[in-house]
């Protein structure tokens, strides 16, 4: 088992989680943070999973979204919040290959800033959009923390 670095997320950043292994519906939550949210810095860990990283002025609470992919395996896109740990580096523990950052993470240091008010109405169309009338499966909120 190797050690990792992670960040909590919710004070003043938070992450978009698509956990997926289902190339379309990666790339489906992908298209749609872009479109919605705006560009961020990723981090790609076992493709076609992904972990995209925004500015927020106030914290907000976690959102989940389960559905089932075509296999008939839980997938699971999230807006990673309320101290929530997402993992910056290390090795994978499925594929022992380190985790990714296509751009460095110093091109970033002006993510842009959302305001809670404009962050929670894009967030909910974000989520909207990961909705399986659009997507595969069946959806489902987890209920809890």
């Amino acid at each position: 088992m190797w050690t990792g670095v992670g960040c909590k997320m919710g004070d003043w950043l938070i992450a978009i989680d698509i956990d997926t292994l289902a190339p379309d519906l990666a790339e489906k939550a992908r298209a749609a943070a872009l479109k919605i949210l705006g560009n961020a810095p990723r981090r790609v860990e076992r493709a076609p999973k992904l972990l995209m990283l925004y500015r927020i002025t106030e914290p907000l609470p976690y959102e989940p979204v389960e559905f089932r992919g075509a296999d008939g395996k839980t997938e699971r896109v999230e807006v990673l919040t309320d101290g929530r740990q997402a993992v910056f580096g290390g090795i994978h523990p499925a594929t022992l290959l380190p985790y990714r950052w296509p751009a460095a993470l110093i091109v970033w240091r002006f993510i842009e800033l959302w305001s809670c008010q404009t962050l929670k109405g894009r967030r909910a169309d974000f989520l909207a959009t990961q909705c399986p009338a659009r997507m595969t499966g069946a959806m489902k909120r987890p209920r809890g923390p």
